[in-house]
C-alpha cells in the first residue's frame, strides 16, 4: 500500500450530524415499538379459547375487531412519526413519557371504540400532540376523553355541521376558520343540516327529514353537555339551533388532520 493511500484510510470520515430533532423522533419510534411489544392486547391463547367456551363464538369476531383496530392505530402513529411532514413540524420540547402516556390511552380509546374510521381522530390527536402549536397544550387530556365520549357519527356530525356554518363566518373552510385568531361565531338550524345530509329542498316536509332531525338533536345536546357547542334557541324543550363557542376550535384543532 502506498503513502498516499494510507492517508487516505487513515483520513477521518465525515458524518453528517444527527439533529435533536431526529433523535428525539426515533426515541419517540422506538419508544412506541416497545409499547406495542409490551402492552398486550386484549384476550390472547388460553383466554381467547376460555372466553369463547364460557361466551360462544360471537365474541371472536369482537377480540378480531379490537385487535385489528389497535394493530391499526400503532401502524398509523408509526407511519406518522416517520412522515417528513411531521419532522418539519415536530416539537423537540416534547416529553417522551407524556407522549407515550397518551398513546397507551388512545390504544385503549381506540379498543373501545365501535367503528374504525375513528381511529383517523385518534391518530390526528396524537400527532398534534407532538407538532407546533398544538404540542404547547397543556391539558391534552381532556381532548382525548373527549375523542373518547363522542362516537364516530358524533364526531362527523360535529365537524360536517359546522363545515355548513363557514360562509355565514367569513371563512372559505373549517381549517382556515380554526386557524384564524379572531374566529366569528357560527350558528345555524339543526333543521338544515338534516335538508343538506338527506340532499332535499329546505321546503321538504316528510318523515326522513323529522326522522333525521330529531337524531341530530340528540347529537347536537350530547355535544352542547361536553361544552363543544352552545344553545341558541329552543322548541317544545329540544334545542334546535346551535353555535360554536370559545373552546370549539380548540377541540377542532386536535381533530381536524394536521397535514
Amino acid at each position: 500500500m502506498t503513502s498516499a493511500a494510507a492517508a487516505e484510510l487513515a483520513r477521518p470520515t465525515y458524518t453528517a450530524p444527527v439533529s435533536d430533532r431526529d433523535t428525539k423522533l426515533q426515541q419517540l419510534s422506538v419508544s412506541v415499538g416497545a409499547v406495542i411489544a409490551s402492552v398486550p392486547m386484549i384476550l390472547q391463547g388460553d383466554e381467547v379459547t376460555t372466553a369463547l367456551g364460557l361466551a360462544g363464538v360471537g365474541i371472536a369476531s369482537v377480540i378480531e375487531n379490537v385487535r385489528a383496530r389497535t394493530g391499526k392505530l400503532d401502524r398509523l402513529v408509526q407511519e406518522a412519526l416517520a412522515d417528513e411532514q411531521l419532522k418539519a413540524r415536530f416539537d423537540e420540547t416534547v416529553k417522551t413519557d407524556e407522549f407515550l402516556a397518551l398513546y397507551v390511552r388512545s390504544r385503549d380509546t381506540a379498543a373501545k371504540s365501535e367503528k374504525e374510521r375513528k381511529l383517523r381522530y385518534i391518530r390526528n390527536f396524537l400527532i398534534h400532540s407532538v407538532i407546533t402549536p398544538t404540542s404547547t397544550e397543556p391539558d391534552k387530556e381532556r381532548y382525548l376523553r373527549l375523542i373518547d365520549e363522542l362516537s364516530f357519527r358524533e364526531h362527523e356530525s360535529f365537524i360536517g355541521y359546522l363545515r355548513m356554518l363557514m360562509p355565514s363566518a367569513g371563512a372559505s373552510s373549517l381549517e382556515e376558520w380554526v386557524a384564524n385568531d379572531r374566529r366569528q361565531i357560527a350558528g345555524g338550524m339543526v333543521t338544515t343540516y338534516a335538508y343538506q345530509l338527506l340532499g332535499v329542498p329546505s321546503s321538504t316536509s316528510s318523515p326522513a327529514v323529522h326522522d333525521m332531525t330529531s337524531e341530530l338533536v340528540v347529537t347536537f345536546r350530547h355535544l352542547h353537555s361536553t361544552g363543544l357547542l352552545d344553545g341558541i334557541s329552543t322548541r317544545g324543550g329540544d334545542m334546535v339551533q346551535f353555535q360554536s363557542n370559545g373552546f370549539t376550535p380548540r377541540f377542532l384543532r386536535f381533530v381536524l388532520d394536521p397535514f
